[in-house]
């Protein structure tokens, strides 16, 4: 599945996209609220101002990819591998982080789950 099919099938509805392949993707400023990307591999995926609002991205990689400034308010992040990710400004409030890897992970400006803002 590429971007092109990712977004059309999301627009006319679809939510569920468990095992995705879309490395080097670009979704900048996509609205991807409640979509289902669990056990994908988003290597190098540019998220940025991406809204994922209550995402499934359970045990999803996204090692390397731009979620600067990204609204993941209420997403499950469980046990994804977010090294050397981007997450600079992106709003985690209420996000499931259980068991996330965050080696490396830019998170200045970041809004944590618990509300409190990173420095």
């Amino acid at each position: 599945m590429d971007t092109f099919e990712l977004l059309k099938l999301y627009a006319a509805g679809e939510r569920d996209f468990p095992e995705t392949k879309l490395s080097n993707a670009n979704l900048v400023g996509e609205n991807l609220s409640g979509i289902n990307l669990s056990r994908s591999i988003l290597w190098s995926t540019d998220l940025t101002n991406t809204i994922l609002k209550r995402a499934n991205l359970r045990l999803t990689s996204l090692a390397w990819s731009d979620l600067s400034g990204a609204n993941l308010s209420g997403a499950n992040l469980s046990g994804a591998d977010l090294s050397g990710a981007n997450l600079r400004g992106a709003d985690l409030r209420g996000a499931d982080l259980s068991g996330t890897i965050l080696i490396q992970v830019n998170l200045s400006g970041a809004i944590m789950p618990d509300g409190i803002t990173q420095n």
